[in-house]
């Protein structure tokens, strides 16, 4: 064999493994990026269904504090309504202490009568102290 001969052997052989090499690297580098996609396309599945728990769990505790928010409102107009009520009845208990008695049949007005009607009034105080002075008992209105 001549050095050429020798030569050229040894560049085919070279080449060979060169293919050889880049490819193991070719192969190397691929696994290498399906490796990595798998673990990031599974890390945002695991935050997709994290963050879905997570979402759940709070819209859950949402619709508790609503309900007890309506629940609570409920108890607070109940609350008002009975304060209302006893302020009603503590002022009836002072009434006749301060000598203030209910009112007589005839003497609560009600201001829709006066704007129903055809008669031209200036004030609800007018018209009563009117129909005052036309009826036979003073401070008692014969408006029903």
């Amino acid at each position: 064999m001549t050095s050429c001969a020798l030569w050229n052997d040894h560049s085919k052989s070279t080449r060979y493994d060169d293919n050889s090499r880049s490819s193991k690297t070719a192969t190397a580098t691929s696994i290498a990026v399906v490796i990595f996609l798998i673990i990031a396309s599974t890390s945002m599945a695991l935050t997709y269904i994290r963050l879905h728990v997570e979402q759940n769990k709070l819209n859950a505790e949402i619709n508790t504090i609503t309900g007890n928010m309506a629940i609570r409102n409920k108890e607070i107009d109940n609350l008002q309504v009975r304060l209302e009520h006893l302020k009603g009845q503590e002022v009836m208990r002072f009434a006749p202490r301060l000598g203030l008695v209910p009112p007589a049949l005839g003497q609560v007005t009600r201001l829709g009568q006066f704007r129903s009607s055809n008669h031209s009034i200036g004030s609800v105080a007018s018209a009563t102290a009117r129909n005052q002075t036309h009826n036979d008992q003073p401070g008692v209105s014969n408006i029903p």
